[in-house]
This record gives C-alpha cells, structure tokens and sequence, in this order.
C-alpha cells in the first residue's frame, strides 16, 4: 500500500513539474538563481563595506531589479512589454523588500544569526514569496 501511495505522489509531482505551471517555475528557479546569485553577492560586498544590512539589502535588491525585470518577464511569464507591469514589478519589489527586511529582523537580531547566514536562509523563502507575488499581481 505504501509503494502505491508513493507511486501516486511521485505521479503527481512528475504532472505538476510537466505542467505550463511547473515549467514556468523551473524557469523562474533557473533565472532566480543567476540573480540571486548577483544579488547575494552584492549584499555580502555591502556588508563586508560595513552597511547595515538593511541598507545592504536595499541596495542589493535595486542592482537586480532592472535586469530581473526583463529577463523575468521574457524568458519566465512570457509577457509582451506593458508600460504597467514594470511599475507593478517595483511595487511588489517593494513589498518582497519589506517581507526580508523583516525576515533578516528576525534572523538577526531576534535569532542572532549572522548577517550572512541569515541572508542565505532567507532565499528560499523570498523566493516562493516573491514566484507568487510575480504570478499573482504582475504576470497575470
């Protein structure tokens, strides 16, 4: 019985990541890696600088946003530019910046992890965060 379920589990996985849904996220996963990637990298060089990391994550998250924009929108959603959207992008940027903010808050200086730690923790989950803001409010 339990091979069953985990065949049926297993199934379904395979459907969702076969789905237009499951690719796009993939997509979006290869995209949000390169950016990531970027954009820990700066907020390390900020840090390292000596800027609180709140301004380090500031300053990180405006480096990606232009070229995350673009690359998100052609390559992920697939959308046709739309003067809207762009602006609509900003401003849930500005909600996923307030959203770390908070999460490094926490990590920091609730959990006294450090600076770093705490932003390599938190990708993960500014990343689902930030795939379901995208998909919901600005590539409809």
């Amino acid at each position: 019985m339990n091979s069953i379920f985990c065949s049926a589990k297993l199934k379904q996985q395979m459907y969702f990541l076969l789905s237009s849904e499951g690719l796009r996220f993939l997509k979006y996963c290869v995209v949000g890696v390169i950016n990531t990637g970027a954009g820990y990298g700066f907020f390390c060089a900020y840090i390292y600088l000596g800027l609180h990391y709140s301004v380090a994550g500031l300053m990180s998250l405006v480096t990606g946003v232009f070229f995350n924009y673009f690359v998100t929108r052609r390559f992920v959603f697939d959308c046709p530019t739309k003067k809207h959207t762009f602006f609509y992008y900003i401003a849930t940027y500005g909600l996923l910046y307030l959203f770390s903010l908070a999460l490094a808050w926490i990590l920091i200086d609730v959990v006294h992890f450090s600076p770093y730690l705490a932003g390599l923790l938190s990708l993960p989950i500014n990343a689902l965060f930030s795939y379901a803001l995208l998909r919901i409010i600005v590539f409809r």
